[in-house]
C-alpha cells in the first residue's frame, strides 16, 4: 500500500455503500519536514541528551487531545484545527528530526466533549457521532454494571436426550470434569471472568498484567488458539474408543449415546459454571437433533420462545395493562392473528409505564397516541399489519408477540443516532422526546440480550438488591449559586436527589481545585438509574432542582 513504512499497520477495506461519502475528497494538506541536522560523530552524551530532550518535548498526546476537542466543538477544517494538525506533524516526526512544536495558550481546550471523559475539566455532550456512540455505550455499561453473566435457569433440550445415554454417564462425568478443570485454569491465567468472553472475544476485566490495548489483542489470539487445541483434544478423546470398532451400525448408535451423555451431564447441573463442554462434539449433537425434528426449521430463538411463554402467563393472570381505545387501529388490517399484535402492544405499555415514559391515560414523556403510532409503524415494517390502503398478502411465516416487542426496541434504539431532519424522513408523524424513549430502549434491548429475559415480565420473582454503590459522577460547581459552595446548599441538593430518586443515600462533595462536585450514592438498581438520569440533565434543570427541591418541568 502506498505510503506504508511496513511497520505493522493494519488496514481494513469496507465496501458498504452507507460508509461512502457522496462528495469530492478534500485536498490533502502538505506538511513539509524540517531539515535534519546530522553529525558523523555521535557520543554517549549525545544519545543521553537526545533521550532527555525527547521526553521533555514529547507533545503527541497533548496535541492529539487538543485537536480532537477542537474538532468536535468546531470542525476539522477550522483554522485552529489546521494549525494544530501542522504541529501534530512536527510532534510525530520529532524522534527523526529533533524539531518540535508546542501548543499556544489559546490552542489548549478549556472544555472537552463527554466522550473524552475529562471529568476533572468542564465537559459538554458532544453532538457528533463519537458522542452519540459514547453515550449509548455508557448507558448500557452503567445500567448493566450489576448484571451477572453467570448461567441462570439452565434448561435441557429434551430432543438431545438419546436412548441409552446412561451407558456413558460415568465416562461423561470424568471427561466433563477434566475439560472444566483445564478451561478454569485457562481463564484464571488471564483473569477472564466467564467462558462466554472466550468465545466472543469481549473481555470485561483481564488480569492487571494485560491492560494495554495490544495486550488484549494478543490475548484474544492466544486464548482462541488454546480453546481450539482443548476442543480438538476432547474431540479426539471422544472418538478414541471407536477407532477399532467392528460393527459400523452399532458404532453410530454408540457415538450418539456418548455425545448425548456429554450433553445431559452438563445441562442437568443447575449450578453449572461452564456449558461449552458438550459442544466440542457439536456435529453429533446436531445429528441427534435432526433425528428428532427432521428438517423442521427453528422459528424463533429459545429466549424469544421463553419470553412468549412469560407474556401468555401474564395475560392469563390479567397483569398486562389494557390500552385505551384509539381509532388508529382501524387504519390497518392484520397479516397475522390480531391478538398477537395487541398482546405485544400491551407488553410495551407495561414496559413504558414501568420506565415512567408513559401513563396509560396521559403522557408523561410521550403522548399515548404517538407511542401507539410508533408501534404501528414498526408492526407494519415488520409485516405484522398492513395499511388498509394496501392489499393484504398471504404469509406463511410464524408470528410472535415477543419478537414484535424486540422489533420495537431495535427500531427505537436506532433513533438516537439520527437527527430530527432524518427522523422526519423516516416517520411521517412528529415524535417528541424520542431521545428518552430510545435511551430506555437501548437498555431494555441489551439487558434482554445479556440476561436472556425481559425484567418487566419477572416483577413477581424479582426482589431488588439494596445497598448497591454507584460509581461516583462529577457535576460542575457552577450549577450552584456560590463558589465555594455553602454546606447548606450541598445538603439541600442531597435531600432533593435522595427524595426524588428514592436512593438510600446520596452524598455531594466539592472539589475546589477542579471546580467539580463529586456525587456518590447507595441504593437499588432502579433508584440509581433514576439518579443518574437526573445528573445527566442540563445545568438549568439541575440548578432549579437544587434550589427549589422540586422536579422541574421537562
Amino acid at each position: 500500500m502506498g505510503g506504508s513504512d511496513l511497520d505493522g499497520d493494519e488496514y481494513s477495506v469496507l465496501w458498504d455503500d452507507d460508509l461512502i461519502f457522496h462528495r469530492n475528497n478534500e485536498r490533502p494538506a502538505h506538511f513539509p519536514s524540517p531539515a535534519q541536522e546530522t553529525s558523523l560523530y555521535i557520543r554517549d552524551a549525545d544519545m543521553i541528551n537526545f533521550l532527555v530532550q525527547y521526553i521533555k518535548n514529547d507533545q503527541v498526546g497533548a496535541i492529539a487531545n487538543a485537536h480532537l476537542a477542537h474538532a468536535d466543538r468546531q470542525d476539522i477544517f477550522s483554522n485552529i484545527c489546521i494549525k494544530i494538525a501542522n504541529k501534530f506533524s512536527f510532534a510525530v516526526d520529532y524522534a527523526k528530526t529533533g524539531v518540535s512544536r508546542h501548543l499556544e495558550p489559546n490552542e489548549r481546550p478549556t472544555c472537552f466533549p463527554d466522550f473524552m471523559e475529562r471529568n476533572y475539566k468542564e465537559t459538554y455532550n458532544s453532538k457528533k457521532a463519537l458522542g452519540k456512540m459514547f453515550r449509548v455505550a455508557h448507558d448500557y455499561e452503567s445500567e448493566n454494571k450489576e448484571a451477572s453473566i453467570t448461567y441462570q435457569d439452565i434448561q435441557m433440550d429434551p430432543d438431545l436426550k438419546f436412548d441409552g445415554w446412561e451407558l456413558y454417564k460415568e465416562n461423561a462425568l470424568k471427561s466433563r470434569n477434566k475439560y472444566n478443570a483445564l478451561l478454569k485454569t485457562l481463564l484464571r491465567n488471564y483473569g477472564i471472568q466467564h467462558e462466554a468472553e472466550v468465545f466472543s472475544g469481549a473481555f470485561t476485566n483481564l488480569h492487571c498484567r494485560f491492560q494495554e490495548r495490544k495486550d488484549k489483542d494478543e490475548i484474544e489470539k492466544v486464548v482462541v488458539r488454546c480453546m481450539k487445541r482443548l476442543a480438538k483434544n476432547m474431540y479426539e478423546e471422544f472418538l478414541e474408543e471407536f477407532k477399532n470398532f467392528g460393527n459400523v451400525k452399532e458404532m453410530d448408535v454408540r457415538i450418539l449415546q456418548k455425545a448425548s451423555a456429554w450433553y445431559v451431564v452438563t445441562y442437568s447441573d443447575n449450578n453449572a459454571k461452564f456449558l461449552s463442554f458438550p459442544w466440542t462434539v457439536s456435529k453429533f449433537l446436531a445429528n441427534i437433533k435432526l433425528r428428532k425434528t427432521g428438517n423442521q426449521p427453528v422459528l424463533f430463538s429459545p429466549i424469544v420462545v421463553k419470553m412468549d411463554e412469560q407474556i401468555k402467563m401474564h395475560e392469563s393472570n390479567n397483569i398486562l395493562p389494557h390500552p385505551i381505545h384509539s381509532s388508529l387501529w382501524q387504519d390497518y388490517n392484520y397479516i397475522c392473528d390480531s391478538r398477537t399484535v395487541q398482546l405485544a402492544f400491551r407488553v410495551l405499555l407495561l414496559w413504558a409505564r414501568d420506565e415512567e415514559l408513559l401513563d396509560i391515560y396521559h403522557g408523561i414523556i410521550m403522548d399515548f397516541n404517538v407511542f401507539l403510532r410508533l408501534f404501528l409503524h414498526v408492526a407494519e415494517s415488520a409485516n405484522y399489519i398492513v395499511s388498509k390502503m394496501n392489499p393484504v398478502s398471504s404469509n406463511e411465516r410464524k408470528f410472535s408477540a415477543a419478537s414484535l416487542c424486540l422489533e420495537f426496541f431495535s427500531f427505537c434504539l436506532k433513533l438516537r443516532f439520527y437527527n430530527p431532519k432524518e427522523i422526519k424522513e423516516m416517520i411521517s408523524f412528529p415524535v417528541h422526546n424520542y431521545n428518552k424513549l430510545s435511551k430506555r430502549a437501548v437498555v431494555a434491548y441489551h439487558k434482554f440480550a445479556l440476561l436472556g429475559k425481559f425484567n418487566n415480565l419477572y416483577a413477581d420473582d424479582y426482589e431488588e438488591e439494596r445497598g448497591i454503590q454507584m460509581k461516583p459522577i462529577y457535576i460542575e460547581s457552577k450549577i450552584f449559586p456560590y463558589v465555594p459552595i455553602y454546606v447548606a446548599s450541598l445538603q439541600k441538593a442531597e435531600d432533593a436527589l435522595r427524595k426524588h430518586s428514592k436512593a438510600e443515600d446520596v452524598s455531594l462533595r466539592e472539589i475546589r481545585q477542579t471546580k467539580k462536585v463529586v456525587v456518590s450514592a447507595v441504593g437499588t438498581e432502579q433508584s440509581l438509574k433514576v439518579l443518574k438520569s437526573f445528573l445527566r440533565k442540563k445545568h438549568v434543570w439541575l440548578k432549579e432542582l437544587f434550589t427549589t427541591g422540586n422536579l422541574p418541568a421537562e
